[in-house]
């Protein structure tokens, strides 16, 4: 997972501000307001083509270019805001394999923004109804183009007090919510994406065989990261089962990891098309990674099954 950290001071705003990746102005990227008089103004049909073109705009920038642009968006919020801020920070994480667990598909807006706020000396801390206010702000400023707004996954704003000159990082405030966005898809290959629905179609069929009871609200197996890890050379794939079964015993339920991680491989391995095409990306590793937070013999919640190509 790429992360970035930035301090911003407010002071320094006009020297320091990231731009928005240079276009011809035929393919500037139109900020929010702008894209939605072209909706009201456009037919269905060119309003999508121009989501495309955008789409492509977005898909050719730089992660650091992205984060940039949150940067700026930060930066332009606070000088119009009446609240005495000291300075802020801001930071970016990117998670390419993130899921959506309730439809196995990739996610598109997989980054991840932390939002400091920290205030003057003697300005009074937010309440929490007021660290509500202060986080939808800080959402709709960084919102206001494309890059944020089909990118951002998960916002997080923490507000903190500061006295004589000391911050207390005690004495804060903090507002997380997740984003959900589905306008775009990213774009993978044939065959991972094939890799991708077979392990989700499998892990469903599993959840239907032990997990089909009302009593688990929803799926409790799911497929939360899965994908290519070029830089560990691993095929990587998460998968939470949240709860144990309430009608089987824990441990029978537990002898049965093994076999759904060595049933997991094969639907990889066995496949010559899948395996010939890891291996052209140099992928000399499938890891199969089981969260189970209520088993209390995993490792940090976690069982792992590393299977060589």
């Amino acid at each position: 997972m790429k992360k970035n950290i930035i301090c911003i001071i407010p002071l320094l705003f006009l020297m320091g501000c990231a731009a928005i990746p240079s276009q011809n102005q035929a393919d500037r990227v139109p900020d929010m307001k702008e894209l939605a008089a072209f909706s009201d103004s456009h037919s269905k049909q060119e309003y999508e083509d121009k989501l495309l073109r955008i789409k492509d705009i977005i898909d050719a920038a730089a992660y650091e270019e992205i984060c940039g642009i949150y940067e700026e968006s930060l930066n332009e919020w606070v000088t119009q805001q009446e609240l005495k801020i000291e300075c802020t920070g801001i930071s970016c994480s990117k998670d390419t394999l993130l899921m959506n667990e309730q439809t196995g598909k990739r996610l598109y807006n997989n980054f991840f923004v932390e939002v400091d706020i920290y205030l003057e000396k003697g300005e009074e801390l937010v309440t929490n109804e007021g660290m509500d206010k202060l986080f939808y702000q800080v959402q709709d400023a960084l919102n206001r183009t494309p890059y944020e707004r089909f990118t951002l996954n998960t916002l997080t704003v923490s507000c903190h007090g500061s006295y004589a000159g000391i911050t207390d990082l005690t004495d804060f405030r903090t507002a997380s919510y997740e984003i959900v966005n589905s306008e775009f898809q990213p774009v993978l290959d044939e065959e991972e994406s094939e890799m991708q629905t077979q392990v989700y179609e499998y892990l469903q069929e599993f959840n239907r065989e032990i997990f089909e009871d009302s009593r688990y609200g929803g799926s409790n197996v799911t497929l939360k990261h899965f994908g290519i890890e070029e830089e560990s050379q691993r095929l990587y794939m998460e998968i939470p089962i949240y709860s144990a079964p309430f009608d089987m015993d824990e441990e029978r339920f537990k002898e049965d990891f093994n076999i759904r991680s060595d049933e997991l491989y094969q639907l990889i391995a066995e496949k010559d098309r899948f395996v010939n095409y890891l291996k052209e990306k140099d992928i000399t590793t499938v890891t199969i990674a089981l969260y189970v937070p209520w088993d209390r013999e995993a490792k940090d919640s976690y069982r792992i099954y590393d299977y060589s190509l």
